[in-house]
């Protein structure tokens, strides 16, 4: 029968972080709010700001 719950030695253990669903929601919804944001700005503001070269960075990384 196979190991239930119990590492190999060589695996590291992996902390768990339980998250309410009240917190979950919580954090959806203001996602949500800054979606709608970066929905509404101007191309051109949105083009110059941090946040659209350093995802574009991270995407160019991901080779798709």
């Amino acid at each position: 029968m196979g190991r239930k719950n119990k590492p190999a030695p060589w695996e590291e253990e992996e902390e768990i972080i339980w998250v309410s669903k009240s917190e979950m929601k919580r954090d959806m919804l203001a996602l949500q709010t800054l979606g709608e944001a970066l929905v509404k700005l101007k191309p051109a503001v949105l083009e110059n700001s941090r946040l659209m070269t350093t995802c574009s960075l991270r995407l160019s990384t991901l080779n798709v």
